[in-house]
């Protein structure tokens, strides 16, 4: 039933790119390998449009099974944990089928465990420079730290060694885990505009001397990218933290918040909240809503477009609104995006056609709740044995290879929260392999061009160009990923969000 899952979403990257194929295999790391010959170019995937997998008989026999009827809608569903200053638990957990959106009930013990607005988890203690929130500014010596732009230049050179395996997705599929799981509470979160310690050319601001929150990166005179532009400092602002908000006392240690759910529910898909829910929601069909443009679905127009893609030259250039709000951010993130939008409206549209007395929120969530099994079990046994190694896996009891049916290894006892170490240092791990330069590739397998991508940071209207949409995607599937070492590309290191 999970390989099933996993041959799912490995065509939904092939669907959306319309017509390529990919020759894929249950339990494999195919979806991330630069093997060409296990594509081969046909017409567009009309037999995956027809959901092979979910035979009329078959899925029609597992849901009565079950003995539901259409849910009602979830309690507290008008409300929006966002909106609280801290995370909390709600009053009691209904009985449901589903997942909450905001990750409340998750563990019926600890329904408060895994949400949005609750402190990272810590492997180390806390080190402020007045133990209780201020920044590091002197080492163990008693002399000045030194400057983390200095830092980098130094530690990190700008170089490329590629890597002879795995392609740009699997640096591009860590992100999108990365930000499923974790999103470190801020300016932008919490007030929903953009708090500047410089401006745009680079000055310092009045902000910068009188916001606790900014910590903006002095540029050295030497700087060989910056300092020759005149700009004097790198806008910079620290993560919201439980001292911030008010959920301790002002003496108590500040802890860092996060603001998404911390399970691996594509919450970048659906939202944290419900306030983020129901906006993309079409309410017919169990559908996500979309705009169609050039014969295409795209995710809706985001009523804050100025500030979410900020790059964009126009207000009416296309801006996503998704269930994440970093879904902009560049080019292979928003393709991945607008893609897992669509395998929802596919598996929405399947089960509607299986299913017609099913109301809209069935749909939805049985819709939603397939495809977070699609992605669970890519992530567990596509992706993570890439970095973790598959036996370490097998051993440590992560995956069941050769299980048949369901495996209930869940602990109670087991604390999801996010470690405040992993979301800040070992998630960047991917920011190594990351390509500066994203080829466009053609249904025959040539590259045919590149794009900057610092000339497209928070600016998606390059998706909808032409043809570019299905050349990034092949380009996904085909660009070998930069080598993991300490070396960067330059678009990273000097024109990140320029």
């Amino acid at each position: 039933k999970m390989a099933t899952a996993t041959v799912l979403l490995a065509l939904a990257l092939c669907y959306a790119a319309e017509g390529i194929h990919l020759s894929y295999r249950p339990a494999t790391s195919q979806l991330f390998l630069q093997t060409t010959p296990g594509f081969h170019v046909t017409g567009p995937a009309a037999a995956f449009a027809r959901v092979a997998a979910f035979g009329p008989q078959t899925e029609r026999r597992r849901v009565t099974g079950f003995g539901f009827s259409n849910p009602p809608p979830p309690p507290g569903a008008d409300q929006d944990p966002a909106s609280q200053t801290c995370g909390l638990a709600p009053p009691f957990c209904a009985k449901s089928r589903y997942r909450s959106i905001d990750g409340t009930c998750n563990n019926l013990q600890r329904p408060d465990w895994g949400i949005p607005n609750t402190p990272f988890g810590r492997m180390a203690p806390y080190d402020y420079e007045d133990g209780v929130s201020a920044i590091k500014t002197l080492s163990k010596t008693g002399r000045p730290l030194p400057n983390s732009r200095e830092l980098s230049l130094r530690l990190f050179p700008d170089l490329q060694v590629i890597d002879p395996v795995w392609t740009l997705n699997t640096q591009q599929w860590g992100q999108i885990i990365t930000h499923d799981m974790s999103l470190s509470a801020g300016e932008v979160q919490a007030h929903k505009e953009l708090t500047n310690c410089c401006d745009d050319n680079g000055r310092l601001t009045f902000t910068a001397q009188t916001n606790p929150s900014c910590a903006p990166i002095l540029i050295p005179r030497n700087d060989p990218v910056h300092a020759p532009q005149g700009t004097q400092c790198m806008n910079f602002v620290r993560t919201g933290t439980t001292r911030d908000r008010g959920c301790t006392p002002p003496n108590v240690p500040a802890q860092q918040l996060t603001v998404v759910t911390a399970f691996m529910d594509l919450s970048i898909v659906y939202g944290s909240s419900q306030i983020q829910a129901d906006p993309i929601r079409a309410r017919r069909g169990g559908r996500l809503l979309t705009t169609v443009r050039g014969g295409r679905e795209w995710p809706p127009q985001d009523p804050n477009s100025t500030v979410i893609c900020e790059t964009a030259k126009s207000p009416n250039e296309p801006c996503y609104l998704t269930g994440d709000i970093r879904a902009n951010q560049n080019p292979q993130l928003t393709t991945l995006q607008v893609i897992l939008l669509r395998e929802h409206n596919r598996i929405a549209d399947a089960l509607a056609q299986l299913n017609p007395h099913w109301n809209d929120e069935t749909i939805f969530q049985e819709a939603r709740r397939i495809h977070i099994a699609q992605i669970q079990h890519i992530n567990y046994y596509e992706y993570l044995p890439i970095l973790l190694g598959f036996e370490n896996m097998v051993k440590n009891k992560l995956i069941y290879p050769g299980a048949h049916g369901y495996i209930n290894d869940y602990n109670p006892g087991v604390d999801p929260s996010i470690l405040n170490e992993h979301a800040t240092a070992a998630f960047r791990h991917f920011h190594t392999l990351i390509r500066g330069y994203l080829k466009l590739i053609s249904e025959n397998r040539r590259a045919i061009g590149a794009v900057r991508m610092s000339d497209w940071f928070t600016r998606p209207l390059l998706l909808e160009l032409d043809n570019a949409f299905d050349h990034l995607v092949r380009g996904l599937t085909t660009q070998e990923q930069d080598f993991s070492d300490q070396s960067f590309d330059s678009e990273i290191t000097q024109f990140l969000f320029k």
